[in-house]
């Protein structure tokens, strides 16, 4: 999505993007340290990104760039010292 809006620069691993093609649903200015949450298979909840930055909000072709939660967590686990 974020190449066929006609960027090349690369996204490394530790972000995830995530909108709609079409837009109309995503981060906004503002939501930046928020949640992005998915529902597994089980139905249970996992916290899989922090909201990070974007280009404009809900645009087509513009997703919102998430902090990948698992590059982290060893880190996260270590700090809360699991």
């Amino acid at each position: 999505m974020y190449r066929s809006a006609g960027y090349i620069e690369h996204i490394p691993n530790i972000f995830i993007c995530a909108g709609w093609r079409k837009g109309g649903f995503d981060s906004c200015e503002g939501d930046s340290g928020g949640p992005m949450v998915i529902q597994r298979e089980d139905k249970r909840f996992l916290l899989a990104g922090i909201i990070s930055w974007g280009i404009g909000c809900a645009e087509p072709n513009q997703p919102g760039v998430y902090t990948r939660i698992s590059e982290f967590r060893v880190w996260i686990n270590k700090i809360l010292q699991f």
